[in-house]
C-alpha cells in the first residue's frame, strides 16, 4: 500500500516536488519548461533538500534528473 500525498509532501513543498513525490512525470517535465517550474529547481523545502535530491530518491526518468 503506498503512501498518501499528506504522508510524505509537506505543505511547504512546491508544486515541482509535490509532483515528483507522486510520481507525476509528465507533469514535472511540463512544468519544468516554464519559467516558473525552472525557478522551482532551486528552491530548498524545510530540510534543505532540493528537488534534485527527490528525484534521485523517487527515481525520476534520467530526462528529469538531467533538466
Amino acid at each position: 500500500m503506498g503512501l498518501s500525498v499528506k504522508e510524505y509532501a509537506n505543505q511547504q513543498d512546491s508544486e515541482l516536488m509535490v509532483l515528483i513525490k507522486t510520481s507525476k512525470w509528465q507533469e514535472v517535465r511540463n512544468l519544468l519548461q516554464t519559467p516558473v517550474g525552472k525557478a522551482m529547481v532551486t528552491q530548498k523545502d524545510v530540510y534543505d533538500n532540493l528537488p534534485l535530491h527527490f528525484s534521485l530518491g523517487y527515481r525520476s526518468p534520467d530526462d528529469i534528473i538531467l533538466s
